[in-house]
């Protein structure tokens, strides 16, 4: 076979509390902290493994306009694992409505 076969491992941990159980005030209610810890991973080819095996770290804040309308905000530091690639910041943007 010319080329592998890849795949793609990921996982991430996530903590987030809304603050609508610890304050009545109508702004830091809609509110919600968000931090994330995660991995990611290619197997089935060491040169590509050692290239993208990075840790993840977020944190953000959510802003809940509606019970399914969020405006989020965050901020990534992408650090990889092989020396000699500088760690990533990623700033992020989402606007997510649910149905």
């Amino acid at each position: 076979m010319l080329l592998p076969t890849l795949d793609m491992e990921a996982w991430y941990a996530q903590l987030a509390y809304r603050l609508s159980g610890v304050t009545d005030h109508p702004v830091l209610r809609k509110l919600e902290p968000v931090v994330r810890f995660g991995q990611y991973n290619i197997v089935g080819s060491n040169t590509l493994r050692m290239e993208n095996a990075q840790d993840r770290y977020n944190i953000g804040l959510n802003f809940w306009l509606a019970p399914s309308i969020v405006a989020k905000g965050g901020v990534e530091w992408r650090d990889f694992k092989v020396s000699g690639i500088d760690t990533e910041t990623l700033y992020q943007f989402q606007f997510a409505y649910g149905f």
